[in-house]
């Protein structure tokens, strides 16, 4: 299989039979195991020359040695740390009795030097992907094959489980902090226990240390682990129906990067599983918007308002035609919103049903206050967002104009509202009206405060048909 990548190779002495990195044009001597010759015999290449040969030279300085992963593909090691690596940018000889023309590919930057990582059931990351695919960065993923020089993985069932085909250099060890679950291993009782990566042992063991919900820690060959969703609970079998159900949200935890568990509502489009049915024979899953929408104080998940809001048209509309995200807002109305919001955005947008390029962020009262945080912390994660009845800090004026120039922006604000008063929300608004050509505003007369939600988000569908107006290009760019 190729090789990808490039590699500064240096080290070694003025001999004519040691590489220099000063000189392009002497030996590079690798040695290649009998694993991974074609001809299941070592041999010493000179990748400089392309030349094969049984024995090295006398004096020669062999830096590497070529291995091949079991079923994969090939790395390289250095002989003098012990560190591996994909990207000697070369393909060796097919067999140890001539020389063929030495091959190269593209290059993009290795972010992992771990070869041996990568075997069938190993618990990896996913890195370095280019940004129209940057949704599965740092995503968990198992290796369960390989495929043309690339490596087959499997995301987790709780985004639908989709499979990848990667090159290598894409995949790296689990970062600290991850959450997995031991399997496979000989102390039966350990099987299935849940812990944490505390720590990613030197590429030549590829064994993570494991802290474990008991404070012990075991050192766990990748193999034997199964990296788990930070989307704890999320099940895509429990589907709503064709109607609309008061409460008929599924409630859900999520594990944040510190280990917290938050916890958020989430709704499946109306007849989501018959919708997906009907595409499965074409091989595809059809992707929705996603909304993402932030309560206030003392409020609920989007669908739990009430009751009665329920029945409503505009409801109904977001129930046939959105994926809802409704976090349990766990700050105050003075506060910033937790920076797990992000990161629960972050893990959602690689679920196989959701489109990315269609994410869109609301919010009302301290959810609007949220909503502008939020879409200013990464507004690079957004189509539209539509923050109603909202109030913001004035301290922040600045900074959040500042870093939503470009984003589409639908303000929905009542003028008599006495408790976030309007006229505190106003440089904010001058300052948008005259650095963003997407920003509109819509003022209600004579509503309360506390009547925003029904009118802006429940009595039409004004405000969800103008966010479905906006889309990201892939890579995050409107």
């Amino acid at each position: 299989g190729m090789v990808h990548g490039s590699v500064v190779v240096g080290g070694g002495s003025s001999s004519s039979s040691t590489y220099s990195p000063q000189d392009p044009h002497a030996p590079l001597w690798v040695e290649v195991d009998a694993h991974s010759s074609e001809s299941r015999q070592a041999y010493f290449w000179d990748v400089r020359s392309d030349t094969v040969v049984r024995q090295a030279p006398q004096g020669a300085q062999v830096l590497w040695r070529c291995c091949r992963t079991k079923g994969g593909p090939i790395y390289f090691v250095d002989k003098r740390t012990g560190d591996t690596t994909w990207d000697l940018k070369v393909v060796p000889p097919l067999a140890t009795t001539h020389t063929d023309e030495l091959r190269e590919v593209p290059t993009i930057p290795v972010q992992v030097g771990g070869g041996r990582w990568i075997e069938e059931g190993a618990a990896l990351r996913i890195c370095g992907l280019p940004a129209e695919e940057d949704r599965y960065n740092d995503k968990v993923c198992q290796v369960v094959g390989f495929e043309d020089g690339k490596v087959v993985v499997e995301l987790p069932r709780q985004i639908g489980g989709s499979r990848l085909r990667l090159r290598p250099e894409h995949l790296a060890p689990l970062s600290i902090g991850a959450i997995v679950e031991l399997r496979g291993l000989a102390t039966e009782a350990l099987n299935g226990q849940v812990g944490t990566i505390d720590m990613v042992g030197p590429p030549s063991l590829c064994k993570y240390h494991v802290k474990l919900q008991d404070g012990t820690t075991k050192i766990v060959k990748a193999t034997k682990l199964i990296a788990k969703s930070r989307l704890w609970d999320l099940d895509t079998t429990l589907c709503p129906g064709a109607c609309l159900r008061w409460r008929g949200e599924q409630r859900c935890l999520f594990v944040d990067s510190t280990g917290h568990t938050r916890k958020y509502a989430m709704h499946l489009p109306l007849n989501f599983s018959e919708k997906q049915k009907q595409l499965s024979g074409s091989g595809k899953m059809r992707t929705w918007p996603m909304l993402l929408y932030l309560h206030g104080t003392g409020g609920s998940s989007f669908f739990g308002h009430s009751k009665k809001a329920t029945k409503s048209i505009g409801m109904n509309h977001v129930a046939e035609h959105f994926f809802v995200v409704s976090p349990e807002c766990d700050w105050i109305w003075k506060d910033r919103p937790g920076a797990w919001v992000t990161e629960l955005v972050l893990e959602m947008r690689a679920a196989v049903w959701v489109d990315p390029t269609r994410i869109y962020l609301a919010g009302c009262s301290m959810g609007g206050m949220s909503t502008w945080e939020v879409g200013a912390e990464r507004a690079d994660l957004y189509a539209a967002m539509a923050p109603v009845a909202a109030h913001h800090e004035d301290d922040r004026t600045q900074h959040i104009a500042s870093r939503l120039t470009n984003m589409p922006i639908h303000v929905v604000h009542a003028r008599s509202d006495e408790t976030c008063l309007m006229r505190k929300e106003e440089p904010l608004w001058s300052l948008l009206y005259l650095n963003n050509p997407r920003f509109q505003l819509s003022l209600a007369p004579f509503v309360d405060h506390c009547s925003m939600f029904e009118k802006a988000l429940c009595d039409d569908t004004m405000i969800y048909k103008w966010l479905l107006q906006w889309k990201r290009a892939e890579g995050g760019v409107l």
